[in-house]
């Protein structure tokens, strides 16, 4: 049994196993007609991590498909070679053979490597060459601008000291939802969840879309306007001289 916040260097891990998805899906119909938002608005009070997107179905058109998924098998989450894997107990021990204890109520735990690139472990270990329809589960999360640290040894950009360089969920379940059929499918590689997504449909009625932010405060931005201004010429003498074409200078916005 290893703490959860010990640093386990490489080679202790080596590979990661998830052999045991199944390589096609299993799929059923579990509802008609359903209000989406109203649907993901009662999933994200249910599950700590999920995800929402609408469909790119040319040339016919956009939005014929929504798709959901919730409740990720692992996820993994970077900055610089440190890679944090988080997960219930059992499923940090089933993939990376690891017993770790559990530190939430929900069982949840997480465990760190010390890796040369991350990211690169990701790639080279979690094979999805599984049999699946379009918008069906996979990787899913974000990449900080950052990330091309990863990609490009030759940057060194500086990371956010907030967040992490990349932030990706193992999504094994989900849901489609098909606006031409009226159609909700789910789908699953793992285990069969379709008894929670039924008993979330049944109370719909009962949920409340939220129609504003509880609190916004702004922080201010990241640069003065001296500094933007800076920016913004060293930008365009970097493309005078050759460096690029175009570029896009930016500041951000800090909210809390």
């Amino acid at each position: 049994m290893i703490d959860s916040e010990t640093l386990i260097t490489a080679p202790a891990l080596q590979r990661l196993h998830i052999g045991y998805l199944a390589a096609k899906s299993s799929q059923k119909v579990v509802a008609y007609d359903v209000d989406c938002y109203r649907l993901f608005v009662a999933v994200r009070q249910y599950f700590a991590d999920c995800y929402y997107f609408e469909s790119l179905a040319l040339p016919r058109h956009q939005d014929r498909y929504f798709t959901m998924g919730f409740g990720p098998e692992l996820v993994f989450q970077a900055k610089a070679n440190r890679l944090d894997i988080i997960g219930s107990a059992d499923k940090l021990y089933r993939a990376t053979g690891h017993r770790v204890k559990a530190q939430q109520k929900d069982g949840s735990a997480s465990v760190s490597y010390q890796l040369a690139n991350p990211y690169a472990f990701l790639k080279q270990h979690v094979k999805l060459d599984y049999v699946a329809d379009a918008h069906q589960s996979g990787l899913v999360g974000y990449f900080a601008y950052e990330a091309v640290n990863y990609f490009e040894p030759s940057l060194k950009l500086n990371e956010h000291q907030h967040f992490s360089t990349f932030k990706l969920g193992l999504y094994t379940d989900g849901l489609v939802y098909d606006t031409t059929t009226g159609t909700l499918s789910y789908y699953t590689f793992a285990e069969d969840r379709s008894d929670v997504v039924a008993e979330l449909c049944e109370n719909l009625a009962k949920v409340k879309i939220p129609e504003s932010l509880s609190s916004v405060d702004f922080k201010g931005h990241n640069y003065s306007k001296a500094e933007f201004v800076d920016a913004v010429l060293s930008t365009k003498a970097k493309i005078n001289a050759g460096y690029s074409f175009q570029a896009e200078v930016g500041f951000k916005s800090n909210y809390h």
